[in-house]
Parts: C-alpha cells; sequence; structure tokens
C-alpha cells in the first residue's frame, strides 16, 4: 500500500505512519511498543474480549480496546497513562480471581501470557479472600488435548480458531454466565486435522499437550527450527528436546509456507522416534544373522546382491518404493540408480498421509490466495 493511503498517529509521544484500517495494538507493535492481549490474535481478528487491551484516546470519553480500535488521523494514544494502568490491574485483578496457582505445575509456566501479564501489569496483591471456585481438572479434550478447565479465562481464542482458521466448529463455548465454558457438542472428542494449534495459541496453561504434560519446564527444552518431513509442505516447525529425547512440537509462523499453523500428523506424529523398535544401526545378512556394519560393508553387499538379481532375473524383476521422509535430494538420486543405472522402471512412492490427496487445505499459501486459477492433480480437495 502507498504511504499516500497511510495515517499518522502519535502513540506513547512517538509518531507511527500505517496503512488505513491497521489496529491500534499492530500499529504499536511497529514501532515497539507491547499493548498486553489475551483474546486478541494476529491471525484471529479484532473480537474485544478480554479488555486487556485497553487504551487511552485523547478526545475519546472512555478508554477503548486497541485490538477492536482502528487507526484514525492524527489519533493520539496513551498506553501507560494512570487510567490505563488502573483499568490494566484491574482486569487481571478479576481474571485471576478464580484461576488456580498451579504455575509450579502447570506445563504454560515460563511461556504463559497470563503469567507474564500479571508480573507487568498486574496490582501485585488481591482484595478478595473468599475460596476459588472448583472446576474439572485434567479432563481428555481428545486423545492428544487436555482441557484444564479452572485455567480457563474464556479469552475464546480457540473456539475462534476452531470457526475461523479450522472451519469446523468443533470447539465452542457451553453454558451461561459463571458456568461457561470452552467444550465440544455431546462432550464429542475434539478430533480435527489441525487441532493441535489451539495449545500454541491458548494464553493459559488450560488447553496442553498430553503427550508433553508434566514431561519437562519449558526453559530446560533445548529448542531447535526444523521443518516437517510428512508431507511436501514442510511446514516450520520448533523441535523441543531434553538431554537428547524428543519432548513437543511448536509451530514456527512462516506465512508463505504454512500461515502459522500445522497439522496433527506434524504436531503428534512422532512417536516412532524414540521406538524401541526403531533400527538406529546398518546391517547385513552374514550365514542367515543379522549383523551390525559400517556404511561400506552395507553399500557393498547391497550393491552385489541387486547385481546378482539383475544378471539372473533381469532388471525389470527390481522394483524401488520411495520413503516420504525422504528429501528432493535423495530420491532423485534413487531414481538416477535405479532407473539409469540398474535400468528398471518400477519405481513407485508410498505416501504418508491417510488421505488420496495432500490435505492442504486449510493452509492458505499467499499464492494461492492471490491466484485466478488454481489446478490440482491428483487430489480431492
Amino acid at each position: 500500500m502507498s504511504e499516500e493511503n497511510n495515517i499518522n498517529i502519535t502513540i506513547n509521544d512517538q509518531s507511527v505512519s500505517v496503512p488505513k484500517g491497521t489496529l491500534v495494538v499492530e500499529a504499536a507493535k511497529q514501532i515497539g511498543i507491547e499493548i498486553p492481549v489475551f483474546c486478541y490474535h494476529e491471525k484471529l481478528g479484532p473480537f474485544g474480549c478480554c479488555r486487556m487491551c485497553l487504551v487511552e484516546v485523547e478526545k475519546m470519553p472512555k478508554l477503548t480496546t486497541a485490538c477492536t480500535q482502528t487507526v484514525m488521523p492524527d489519533m493520539v494514544v496513551k498506553t501507560e497513562s494512570p487510567k490505563v494502568v488502573k483499568a490494566q490491574q484491574g482486569v487481571l485483578e478479576f481474571t485471576l480471581l478464580n484461576h488456580p496457582l498451579d504455575c509450579p505445575v502447570c506445563d504454560k509456566g515460563g511461556e504463559c501470557p497470563l503469567q507474564n501479564n500479571t508480573f507487568k501489569y498486574g496490582p501485585g496483591d488481591t482484595r478478595m479472600e473468599f475460596e476459588r471456585a472448583n472446576r474439572d481438572k485434567a479432563t481428555p479434550l481428545s486423545p492428544v488435548i487436555t482441557i484444564d478447565r479452572e485455567r480457563c479465562i474464556a479469552c475464546q481464542r480457540c473456539t475462534r480458531y476452531s470457526d475461523i482458521i479450522e472451519q469446523e466448529s468443533a470447539l465452542v463455548m457451553l453454558n451461561r454466565g459463571f458456568n461457561n465454558e470452552v467444550g465440544t457438542f455431546n462432550n464429542e472428542p475434539y478430533a480435527t486435522k489441525y487441532s493441535g494449534n489451539v495449545i500454541d495459541i491458548c494464553p493459559v496453561g488450560a488447553l496442553t499437550n498430553t503427550q508433553f504434560r508434566f514431561k519437562a519446564r519449558t526453559w530446560d527444552l533445548d529448542n531447535a527450527a526444523t521443518l516437517c518431513a510428512h508431507c511436501g509442505c514442510n511446514c516450520n516447525m520448533t523441535l523441543g528436546s531434553r538431554t537428547n529425547k524428543f519432548m513437543r512440537i511448536e509451530t514456527r509462523p512462516n506465512d508463505l509456507v504454512d500461515d502459522g499453523w500445522v497439522c496433527d500428523k506434524a504436531r503428534f506424529g512422532y512417536g516412532f522416534i524414540e521406538s524401541d523398535n526403531r533400527i538406529v544401526e546398518a546391517a547385513i545378512l552374514v550365514d542367515g544373522e543379522q549383523k551390525v556394519a559400517n556404511t561400506l560393508e552395507t553399500a557393498t553387499q547391497t550393491a552385489e546382491s541387486l547385481k546378482k538379481i539383475v544378471d539372473e532375473h533381469g532388471p525389470e524383476s527390481i522394483g524401488f518404493i520411495g520413503s516420504p521422509f525422504g528429501t528432493n535430494e535423495e530420491l532423485y538420486l534413487y531414481h538416477k540408480l535405479f532407473r539409469f543405472t540398474l535400468g528398471t522402471n518400477n519405481l513407485d512412492h508410498k505416501n504418508y498421509l491417510d488421505t488420496p490427496g495432500l490435505p492442504v487445505d486449510h493452509y492458505d499459501f499467499l499464492n494461492i490466495e492471490t491466484s485466478n486459477l488454481v489446478l490440482l492433480i491428483g487430489s480431492d480437495p
């Protein structure tokens, strides 16, 4: 968008020029000003549910939510005025009213927005002395997601994600008033292809990864950037490990590839890594018995066996099935070996996915979004 369509505003005495229609919370990010949020997420759009992002705008009679307020010409915004500070403390005091003190045992501890915002913007103490409400704890929402309703602050990120991104409406807000809670219709399991993303966007420890639960503290993890190998989409992920053991997968947003989400196969489909049955050393057969061997020994025996088969039965007696976990370069080399060196055309591949086509219907690749025509080959959208 050209600068002619930009709007100039001032936030905490700092000037910024942003496109028309930009939300105040996003404009503040561009100049390094943090406005605390719970319900707002850039992929889910404005909502204004939690009231944590209240700011003061000159010439407006009351505080307004930065996640729903768009910029206006010559707008002057204050995010740290006495009115704003008092409002933030009040919102956090109410938010923590029935929130359990689970931080020492909560998997979200150390990377929890509620924890961080409370330390940075909270009142420091509470005026409430009555007993906290009791709700269900550690209830399976699905085989891979656990919900702790005592921790839920009803920000509705998860339900909006299910409605807007997944377009499934599988997660909903049940009941009303004090009994309002996240759940599914008829208590059915939350079974969608992209359900695990609600774990990442939950601002508290209400939705946790069942496979990772109580296995490690977040600050003890060694995180590494990686790519998913389950299909050709190669979604960006962060792999967390501890003492050289696989712990969890989180999304690593890259809008050009995956729009910031990963499917459940990528997030939870890694049991084979730590499997006791996994072959971790090369081996060859010697007199009918399996023997651990080095790379040269295994390559030599493989080459001799293939040559013997070709000499005795011809090249068409050999076939090759490519692994879905192989890289393009590896599969290309196999293609060269079998087709041009051994002379066989019996090449095929095994699709790791359950469906006939790749499940990319929820991946908003930016180029696809702006295309006038999309041609799908060998897929069933």
